[in-house]
């Protein structure tokens, strides 16, 4: 895998996907690594479903008390099912995403983030993001990436697609000689990358976003010199 390399390079990249990722200006290894968050969400505690009292993004803490029933339409597929306690449950839904009635294990205790709806004598959640209480607590120590996305993308297949150009890709190159870089006071390009998708925290965030900025500047720079010559 290159910069250069077609999206379709990335694992589980098939060409519908990559319809869907071409919508969003992503076309090669590079876009997707400069298709950077438009927004960071810090993750609080989870709620029992007793406790919400208003709509909005929000966690929510349950056992999974319904077997998750797939159901199928004429338009789509969707799984069902209820989470909570005895003080109270929420239902959940996921649309387009049958592989969640196997995923989610009845008499289980999961969090469930996503945007939590008043529907008469209760709530409801669709399209939830699905953790563990151990990978909750993970996530509750950093900031998460939001991105702009289209129908069909999930925020969850962008994380995991970014994490999986990282992992697999060198990125070691940087073109700012080190005189520059202290000069500066600017960071190397691939803490840079790394930090602007997922910061270990604000300050690491800010660091990042002065060396991609002073990119941009400087690219714009040398290319109108190139120009003139």
């Amino acid at each position: 895998m290159e910069l250069k390399s077609p999206i379709t390079a990335i694992k589980g990249i098939g060409s519908q996907t990559q319809k869907r990722m071409n919508r969003i200006g992503v076309y090669t290894v590079r876009d997707i690594l400069l298709h950077y968050p438009r927004d960071y969400v810090q993750f609080h505690a989870p709620m029992k479903p007793a406790e919400l009292k208003t709509e909005g993004h929000c966690a929510v803490i349950g056992r999974v008390m319904s077997q998750p029933v797939l159901k199928r339409t004429s338009r789509m597929e969707l799984v069902q099912t209820k989470a909570g306690d005895l003080s109270g449950t929420i239902e959940l839904v996921w649309f387009r995403m049958p592989y969640m009635r196997s995923k989610l294990k009845l008499g289980e205790i999961y969090v469930f983030y996503g945007k939590a709806k008043h529907k008469g004598r209760y709530y409801t959640m669709e399209q939830p993001e699905v953790y563990t209480l151990e990978q909750y607590q993970e996530k509750m120590q950093t900031l998460q990436p939001v991105y702009g996305k289209t129908e069909g993308l999930s925020n969850q297949m962008l994380i995991k697609t970014i994490h999986q150009v990282l992992e697999n890709l060198s990125l070691s190159y940087d073109y700012l000689p080190e005189s520059i870089r202290k000069k500066e006071g600017l960071c190397e390009y691939n803490f840079a990358i790394r930090q602007i998708h997922f910061p270990d925290n604000m300050e690491q965030l800010i660091i990042a976003r002065k060396r991609l900025v002073f990119d941009e500047f400087f690219l714009f720079y040398f290319d109108k010199k190139i120009k003139e010559l």
